[in-house]
């Protein structure tokens, strides 16, 4: 299963990482029609337009049961997120830094579609709270990882910042194999996004979400995506 999401994941951060396109009256009426199809295609064009009056037509598509259980269903809430709805930006970050093992893995794996400062500050979080105890909720019981095993979610971190921010100063894997993932580098990532923040900040989406414990507990406890995998 992890490696059917990473290819689905990669190829649309691929599709996505064009320039957003703009939307005429006539576009956007014509898109929200396929959407009303479930036309999967029109998923990833009303995430490439960067066009929020699209947030609404694809929450209507998380209610439908047949989509939940596809693979249309992270392309959904990862274009959500990438329009800038606050809600799921809030999912992702607080899956990211308190969520169990598997939740915490796929919030950081789809974070480079979803992109801008929102995600750098989601993953720049995750690094700052390695020391932190893992699943301080007990959300992990509400799923079956069976012999799953996952490293820290900080080193997952480490690996996907540099294809979330631009022009990145640190590489992500090293020839393919293997990554850095020593306290100097993970210090040295969040001091150069510290430092860079300014500019990070104008990366869209840019929402800023409270990621405190009490807010990602009531999060986290709502979080419909989050109940969906666990069943």
């Amino acid at each position: 299963m992890t490696n059917v999401r990473r290819t689905f994941v990669c190829l649309f951060i691929l599709v996505w990482s064009a320039t957003p396109q703009s939307v005429t009256d006539g576009n956007f009426n014509s898109l929200v029609s396929r959407l009303e199809k479930r036309d999967s295609r029109a998923i990833w064009d009303a995430a490439k337009s960067g066009d929020a009056r699209f947030i609404p037509y694809l929450k209507l598509l998380l209610k439908d049961k047949q989509l939940q259980l596809s693979g249309d269903s992270i392309a959904v809430r990862v274009a959500m997120a990438r329009l800038g709805d606050e809600q799921t930006l809030r999912e992702y970050a607080c899956e990211m830094s308190f969520g169990p093992d598997l939740a915490q893995y796929d919030a950081i794996l789809e974070s480079p579609g979803v992109g801008g400062w929102a995600s750098i500050r989601a993953l720049t979080e995750v690094l700052r709270r390695r020391k932190a105890p893992k699943d301080p909720f007990h959300y992990r019981r509400f799923y079956d990882l069976g012999d799953e095993a996952f490293a820290p979610g900080y080193y997952y971190a480490l690996e996907t910042l540099p294809a979330v921010v631009p022009n990145p100063p640190y590489p992500g894997l090293i020839q393919g194999v293997s990554f850095d993932n020593s306290e100097e580098r993970t210090e040295s990532w969040i001091h150069w996004i510290d430092e860079h923040s300014a500019e990070l900040r104008k990366l869209k989406p840019n929402t800023e979400v409270d990621v405190s414990s009490e807010s990602c507990n009531s999060t986290l406890r709502n979080d419909l995506f989050m109940r969906h995998k666990a069943k």
